[in-house]
């Protein structure tokens, strides 16, 4: 089903929105690619870090096919051809697909948060790797037929989205809720006993309902555009001269641009800010200028080999 939803007229407008969008779209598939090469690495196999490995994926798609797509939509997108509409319902099942599956793992590293900080003892047997993977699968598939229907309804296609986000946030906001609480607690355990593990534990849980706080903040800015843009598609239908539908087109493409943009923020936040992480990341450079090293080394030895022969 064919939208037009990038129907740019200026051409100025095309080559400035596209050339955000191409740069965004580099910036997005490197970052998660390198991501989810470090994140390969045995040190950084836990429950947490798969989950973290399944966002870096699905912005790894956003970054190599949904930011390209859109590039070229902003080009092309004017002329109404099978072409231009196949390309835009590819892009739109790969977008809401992928910022479905994101969406869904920014809540589950929120709800992973939580289980750390609230039921930390009982944190293995809540969450074992089976119900992991199970968890993981389960939104990875289920959100692919929303995500056609979606392609083929219009206003199925705007309220899934609005709804979708907002059960998200929602969800953000309850885990956020239970971890300061949490926080809290903890805080008043350390005031009456000055425990050394106490505190550190106290000093962990604060820093990870600041990484909790975070990750609303992001999410919020990435996908409050696209909520405001639904409700004035809704108002632009019904009441007609009230909106121009340039105004609508243009809103959409930042619209578009903020959620997308959002896989090139996540690496930023959730992986970048992890120290163990980034521990992992120095010891594979390490690694790497290690290696040429080694092999010049082999060389020396076999060269001096020869001479005393």
């Amino acid at each position: 089903m064919c939208r037009n939803l990038f129907n740019v007229t200026s051409s100025t407008t095309r080559h400035v929105v596209s050339s955000f969008y191409g740069i965004t779209a580099i910036l997005t598939a490197l970052e998660n690619t390198f991501c989810l090469i470090v994140l390969w690495q045995p040190s950084l196999r836990s429950k947490s870090y798969r989950i973290l490995a399944s966002l870096a994926l699905s912005d790894c798609f956003v970054g190599y096919i949904a930011f390209p797509l859109a590039s070229w939509l902003i080009q092309n997108g004017s002329q109404m051809t099978k072409k231009t509409c196949f390309v835009e319902d590819f892009y739109s099942l790969i977008s809401i697909w992928m910022a479905g599956v994101s969406s869904c793992s920014i809540a589950f590293i929120a709800y992973d948060r939580y289980l750390i900080i609230t039921r930390y003892s009982h944190y293995h047997t809540i969450l074992t790797n089976r119900r992991l993977m199970s968890i993981l699968l389960a939104y990875w598939i289920c959100i692919l037929p929303l995500a056609w229907v979606s392609i083929e309804n219009v206003h199925f296609y705007a309220w899934t989205n609005f709804g979708f986000i907002l059960v998200v946030i929602a969800c953000l906001f309850c885990c956020y809720f239970f971890i300061w609480k949490a926080v809290k607690q903890s805080r008043r355990r350390v005031a009456t006993d000055n425990n050394i593990n106490n505190r550190h534990r106290q000093q962990r849980d604060v820093k990870l309902a600041r990484k909790v706080s975070l990750i609303i903040i992001s999410y919020l800015i990435g996908l409050t555009p696209i909520l405001i843009f639904i409700i004035l598609v809704q108002i632009k239908h019904t009441s007609l001269g009230f909106l121009s539908t340039d105004f609508i087109m243009n809103f959409f493409l930042v619209a578009a641009y903020f959620g997308l943009s959002n896989s090139c923020v996540n690496p930023l936040i959730y992986v970048w800010s992890d120290a163990e992480f980034r521990k992992a990341c120095k010891r594979l450079l390490k690694i790497r200028k290690a290696q040429p090293s080694q092999s010049v080394k082999m060389d020396n030895l076999d060269m001096t080999r020869s001479t005393r022969t």
